[in-house]
């Protein structure tokens, strides 16, 4: 049975791998049609639900290869993971009350199972977002996503670059005014000038009119569309979030798949 399950452990991983390249040719052709496919929500549902099903067997193999429970009471078994706020107390009362014997029967697991806890390292906050994303498709339907645009222009020139986004307003009077989220970002040689003829930026005079500076021959000019679906319940980027905790899955696989 614990080779059983731990191969289960294995399949379940491997099927969310291999759905993620599914999902990442949905989600691009929602993000182009600016529209949410039913589809995309249903594969990411399952790809979320795989990997929190791996994590729950991993942690009834280490219950019942190591704990210990009174006759006639049962304990519901998942994966430990506690939030953020969470303190060393609050774990070991819930590794007290869910795996019973573990400290002190298998002493390295009970750390590794607290090296993950996000309240110990920065770098596993995204376990207790997995969580939440997972109990929010359970018991409200599919979490809701939004989509998020943003649009950018850069300049390249021989003398630098430069690049602001849309919160960003040039004026006629040679002022320049920062709208919500409004950011200019410098690049090498970047300059922005102010004279009586306006703004200008790495010395091409901008046009108020259109918003962009009047290029030379061997400038650049970009305009770039920055465009994301994120999840609202834990606020993050939906693909790159994926994408982590597909790597952290396995990796917590991998290093208790050893220690087990």
């Amino acid at each position: 049975m614990a080779v059983d399950r731990l191969k289960h452990v294995e399949a379940l991983v491997v099927a969310a791998d291999t759905s993620l390249g599914e999902i990442e040719k949905v989600y691009n052709a929602s993000l182009a049609s600016k529209g949410l496919d039913p589809q995309l929500l249903i594969k990411i549902k399952n790809f979320l639900e795989n990997l929190r099903s791996a994590l729950d067997y991993l942690g009834r193999e280490i219950f019942d290869r190591n704990c210990t429970v009174p006759q006639g009471k049962h304990i519901p078994v998942y994966f430990p993971i506690l939030r953020e706020t969470a303190t060393q107390a609050d774990f070991d009362a819930y590794m007290k009350g869910r795996f019973p014997g573990l400290q002190a029967a298998a002493p390295h697991l009970y750390s590794a199972l607290e090296g993950y806890q996000a309240f110990k390292s920065p770098a596993y906050c995204w376990l207790p977002q997995l969580s939440d994303l997972c109990n929010g498709n359970k018991h409200e339907n599919l979490t809701p996503q939004t989509r998020t645009e943003q649009r950018e222009t850069r300049l390249n020139t021989p003398s630098g670059s430069l690049g602001w986004n849309e919160g960003i307003q040039f004026g006629p009077g040679g002022g320049i005014t920062f709208g919500p989220g409004g950011a200019i970002t410098f690049g090498s040689g970047g300059s922005i000038g102010f004279g009586p003829q306006g703004i200008s930026v790495n010395e091409r005079p901008v046009d108020p009119r259109t918003q962009l500076p009047l290029t030379r021959p061997g400038d650049q000019l970009t305009r770039v569309t920055w465009v994301d679906f994120r999840f609202d319940a834990v606020n993050v980027s939906a693909l790159p979030f994926m994408n982590q905790a597909l790597a952290g899955v396995k990796a917590i696989m991998a290093d208790l798949s050893a220690k087990i």
